[in-house]
Protein backbone atom coordinates (compact mmCIF):
# COMPACT_ATOMS: atom_id res chain seq x y z
CA UNK A 1 0.00 0.00 0.00
CA UNK A 2 1.21 3.27 -0.58
CA UNK A 3 -0.27 7.11 0.97
CA UNK A 4 -2.08 8.57 -1.94
CA UNK A 5 -0.75 11.09 -3.69
CA UNK A 6 -2.01 14.27 -5.92
CA UNK A 7 -0.94 12.11 -9.03
CA UNK A 8 -3.09 9.10 -8.14
CA UNK A 9 -6.48 11.40 -8.09
CA UNK A 10 -5.85 14.08 -10.86
CA UNK A 11 -7.31 13.00 -13.71
CA UNK A 12 -8.66 10.01 -12.16
CA UNK A 13 -12.37 8.65 -12.48
CA UNK A 14 -13.43 7.86 -8.47
CA UNK A 15 -15.42 4.69 -8.90
CA UNK A 16 -17.89 4.22 -6.03
CA UNK A 17 -17.65 0.30 -4.85
CA UNK A 18 -19.27 -0.14 -1.53
CA UNK A 19 -18.97 1.56 2.10
CA UNK A 20 -19.36 -0.39 5.37
CA UNK A 21 -18.71 0.88 8.82
CA UNK A 22 -18.55 -0.23 12.95
CA UNK A 23 -21.12 0.77 15.25
CA UNK A 24 -19.33 1.64 18.61
CA UNK A 25 -19.92 5.12 20.41
CA UNK A 26 -16.64 5.02 21.30
CA UNK A 27 -15.10 4.75 17.82
CA UNK A 28 -17.30 4.83 15.02
CA UNK A 29 -15.83 3.44 11.63
CA UNK A 30 -16.60 3.62 8.18
CA UNK A 31 -14.55 2.60 5.19
CA UNK A 32 -15.23 3.10 1.77
CA UNK A 33 -13.10 1.45 -1.12
CA UNK A 34 -13.51 3.11 -4.46
CA UNK A 35 -11.49 2.18 -8.34
CA UNK A 36 -9.64 5.02 -9.51
CA UNK A 37 -9.43 4.71 -13.33
CA UNK A 38 -7.96 6.71 -15.96
CA UNK A 39 -8.71 6.51 -19.20
CA UNK A 40 -4.97 5.85 -21.12
CA UNK A 41 -4.09 3.68 -18.17
CA UNK A 42 -4.53 -0.27 -18.92
CA UNK A 43 -4.72 -0.78 -14.99
CA UNK A 44 -6.58 0.72 -12.01
CA UNK A 45 -5.98 1.62 -8.47
CA UNK A 46 -8.54 0.29 -5.05
CA UNK A 47 -8.33 3.53 -2.96
CA UNK A 48 -9.15 2.74 0.74
CA UNK A 49 -10.73 4.90 2.77
CA UNK A 50 -11.04 4.33 6.09
CA UNK A 51 -12.51 7.35 8.40
CA UNK A 52 -12.63 7.11 12.40
CA UNK A 53 -13.34 10.56 14.46
CA UNK A 54 -9.79 10.48 15.91
CA UNK A 55 -7.79 8.70 12.62
CA UNK A 56 -8.06 8.82 9.33
CA UNK A 57 -6.55 6.62 6.17
CA UNK A 58 -6.33 7.06 2.41
CA UNK A 59 -4.11 5.11 0.34
CA UNK A 60 -4.31 3.02 -3.20
CA UNK A 61 -3.56 -0.67 -1.77
CA UNK A 62 -3.64 -3.06 -4.65
CA UNK A 63 -4.15 -2.58 -8.46
CA UNK A 64 -6.09 -4.81 -11.04
CA UNK A 65 -7.27 -4.34 -14.47
CA UNK A 66 -9.32 -0.99 -15.97
CA UNK A 67 -12.05 -3.11 -16.95
CA UNK A 68 -15.41 -4.16 -14.97
CA UNK A 69 -14.67 -7.73 -15.61
CA UNK A 70 -10.83 -7.49 -13.87
CA UNK A 71 -12.57 -5.61 -11.11
CA UNK A 72 -14.99 -8.40 -10.13
CA UNK A 73 -12.84 -11.14 -10.51
CA UNK A 74 -9.87 -9.25 -8.42
CA UNK A 75 -12.34 -7.75 -5.56
CA UNK A 76 -12.94 -10.70 -3.27
CA UNK A 77 -9.36 -11.19 -3.12
CA UNK A 78 -8.60 -7.25 -1.38
CA UNK A 79 -9.97 -8.23 1.73
CA UNK A 80 -6.79 -7.04 3.30
CA UNK A 81 -4.62 -3.78 3.11
CA UNK A 82 -1.24 -4.89 3.36
CA UNK A 83 -1.27 -7.27 6.75
CA UNK A 84 -4.38 -5.64 7.81
CA UNK A 85 -8.27 -6.46 7.17
CA UNK A 86 -10.53 -3.66 5.34
CA UNK A 87 -12.07 -3.70 9.15
CA UNK A 88 -10.94 -5.84 11.76
CA UNK A 89 -14.05 -6.98 12.87
CA UNK A 90 -17.66 -8.20 11.46
CA UNK A 91 -19.25 -5.02 9.55
CA UNK A 92 -22.18 -4.08 11.77
CA UNK A 93 -23.35 -2.43 7.53
CA UNK A 94 -22.77 -2.99 4.48
CA UNK A 95 -23.95 -0.66 1.53
CA UNK A 96 -22.93 -1.49 -2.43
CA UNK A 97 -22.41 1.83 -4.30
CA UNK A 98 -23.61 0.06 -7.52
CA UNK A 99 -26.56 -1.37 -8.74
CA UNK A 100 -24.62 -3.08 -11.42
CA UNK A 101 -24.97 -7.38 -10.70
CA UNK A 102 -21.50 -8.01 -10.79
CA UNK A 103 -20.11 -5.53 -8.56
CA UNK A 104 -23.01 -6.60 -6.29
CA UNK A 105 -22.01 -9.98 -6.30
CA UNK A 106 -17.56 -9.11 -6.30
CA UNK A 107 -19.36 -7.13 -3.05
CA UNK A 108 -20.72 -10.21 -1.59
CA UNK A 109 -18.10 -12.49 -2.42
CA UNK A 110 -15.62 -9.86 -0.64
CA UNK A 111 -17.30 -9.65 2.28
CA UNK A 112 -17.07 -13.78 2.81
CA UNK A 113 -13.69 -13.35 2.32
CA UNK A 114 -13.26 -10.90 5.00
CA UNK A 115 -15.83 -12.45 7.88
CA UNK A 116 -14.03 -15.33 7.54
CA UNK A 117 -11.08 -14.06 8.51
CA UNK A 118 -12.69 -11.32 11.26
CA UNK A 119 -12.06 -12.18 14.62
CA UNK A 120 -15.37 -12.06 17.14
CA UNK A 121 -16.61 -13.00 20.33
CA UNK A 122 -19.78 -14.41 18.42
CA UNK A 123 -20.26 -16.24 15.48
CA UNK A 124 -21.83 -15.34 12.36
CA UNK A 125 -25.44 -16.49 13.44
CA UNK A 126 -25.15 -14.57 17.10
CA UNK A 127 -24.13 -11.29 15.58
CA UNK A 128 -27.54 -11.61 12.90
CA UNK A 129 -29.39 -12.84 16.16
CA UNK A 130 -28.24 -9.82 17.75
CA UNK A 131 -29.00 -7.28 15.01
CA UNK A 132 -32.68 -9.23 14.37
CA UNK A 133 -33.41 -8.76 18.20
CA UNK A 134 -32.57 -5.08 18.77
CA UNK A 135 -34.31 -4.25 14.72
CA UNK A 136 -33.88 -0.95 14.21
CA UNK A 137 -32.55 0.15 18.02
CA UNK A 138 -28.28 -0.28 17.43
CA UNK A 139 -28.20 1.60 20.65
CA UNK A 140 -29.93 -1.37 22.58
CA UNK A 141 -27.05 -3.67 20.82
CA UNK A 142 -24.20 -2.02 23.11
CA UNK A 143 -23.73 -3.36 26.20
CA UNK A 144 -23.37 -1.02 28.61
CA UNK A 145 -20.04 -0.08 30.59
CA UNK A 146 -21.39 -1.87 33.41
CA UNK A 147 -21.70 -5.00 31.90
CA UNK A 148 -18.08 -4.98 30.04
CA UNK A 149 -16.82 -4.02 33.63
CA UNK A 150 -18.34 -6.89 35.71
CA UNK A 151 -17.41 -9.55 32.30
CA UNK A 152 -13.80 -8.37 32.20
CA UNK A 153 -13.54 -8.60 36.36
CA UNK A 154 -15.74 -12.02 36.32
CA UNK A 155 -13.35 -13.60 33.61
CA UNK A 156 -16.32 -13.61 31.71
CA UNK A 157 -15.42 -11.60 28.57
CA UNK A 158 -13.72 -14.09 25.84
CA UNK A 159 -10.95 -12.90 23.34
CA UNK A 160 -12.15 -12.81 20.53
CA UNK A 161 -11.19 -15.66 17.57
CA UNK A 162 -12.23 -15.79 14.14
CA UNK A 163 -14.83 -18.12 13.63
CA UNK A 164 -15.88 -19.88 9.98
CA UNK A 165 -19.61 -19.86 9.31
CA UNK A 166 -21.69 -21.69 7.41
CA UNK A 167 -22.65 -20.99 4.11
CA UNK A 168 -26.51 -20.24 5.38
CA UNK A 169 -25.53 -18.19 8.16
CA UNK A 170 -23.39 -15.72 6.24
CA UNK A 171 -26.47 -15.27 3.34
CA UNK A 172 -28.53 -14.62 6.31
CA UNK A 173 -25.40 -11.99 8.18
CA UNK A 174 -25.33 -11.07 4.57
CA UNK A 175 -29.08 -9.58 4.24
CA UNK A 176 -29.62 -8.67 7.01
CA UNK A 177 -26.36 -6.01 7.20
CA UNK A 178 -27.67 -4.50 3.45
CA UNK A 179 -31.08 -4.22 4.25
CA UNK A 180 -32.69 -0.77 3.55
CA UNK A 181 -34.55 -0.70 7.45
CA UNK A 182 -31.45 -2.04 9.16
CA UNK A 183 -28.98 0.56 6.78
CA UNK A 184 -31.00 3.80 7.72
CA UNK A 185 -31.18 3.63 11.71
CA UNK A 186 -27.31 1.88 11.60
CA UNK A 187 -25.95 4.96 9.63
CA UNK A 188 -27.92 7.32 11.79
CA UNK A 189 -26.57 5.34 14.86
CA UNK A 190 -22.84 5.53 13.38
CA UNK A 191 -23.42 9.41 12.63
CA UNK A 192 -24.62 10.01 16.48
CA UNK A 193 -21.90 8.03 17.81
CA UNK A 194 -19.68 10.22 15.82
CA UNK A 195 -20.43 12.76 17.25
CA UNK A 196 -20.68 11.68 20.77
CA UNK A 197 -17.27 10.72 20.32
CA UNK A 198 -16.01 13.70 20.09
CA UNK A 199 -17.83 15.10 22.40
CA UNK A 200 -17.37 12.70 25.23
CA UNK A 201 -13.46 13.86 24.57
CA UNK A 202 -14.11 17.00 24.84
CA UNK A 203 -12.49 18.06 22.05
CA UNK A 204 -9.16 18.00 23.25
CA UNK A 205 -8.34 15.39 20.67
CA UNK A 206 -7.39 16.39 17.14
CA UNK A 207 -11.34 14.72 15.57
CA UNK A 208 -13.20 15.05 11.73
CA UNK A 209 -16.47 16.49 12.44
CA UNK A 210 -19.08 14.47 10.87
CA UNK A 211 -19.86 16.87 8.65
CA UNK A 212 -16.56 16.62 6.73
CA UNK A 213 -16.73 13.13 6.75
CA UNK A 214 -20.30 13.21 4.63
CA UNK A 215 -18.61 15.61 2.06
CA UNK A 216 -15.35 13.41 1.70
CA UNK A 217 -17.78 9.91 1.05
CA UNK A 218 -19.77 12.26 -1.26
CA UNK A 219 -17.10 13.52 -3.00
CA UNK A 220 -15.76 9.66 -3.14
CA UNK A 221 -19.24 9.67 -5.38
CA UNK A 222 -20.62 7.35 -2.68
CA UNK A 223 -24.28 7.94 -3.43
CA UNK A 224 -26.26 8.11 -0.05
CA UNK A 225 -23.54 10.31 1.24
CA UNK A 226 -24.08 12.37 -1.65
CA UNK A 227 -27.85 12.28 -0.79
CA UNK A 228 -26.93 13.39 2.88
CA UNK A 229 -24.69 16.34 1.73
CA UNK A 230 -27.31 17.53 -0.31
CA UNK A 231 -30.13 17.62 2.38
Amino acid sequence: PFDLSEGDVIGSELVPIVTMGIFNPMGPTIVALNLLTKPDSNSAGLLYTSLNPFAQTRLVFARCGNNPISLTQFLPSAHKVGDELLLGCYPDFVLPSTEIDMIVDAVEKLMLELVSRAPSRDDLAETTAKIKKHWKDPWSRIPSVEKTMRDALSGNASDPIARPSSGDDFNEWFSTVTHHEHLSTEIAAIMQGWKGAIEFQGDTMPHMPLEEVIDELATLSHPLFQTLRDQ
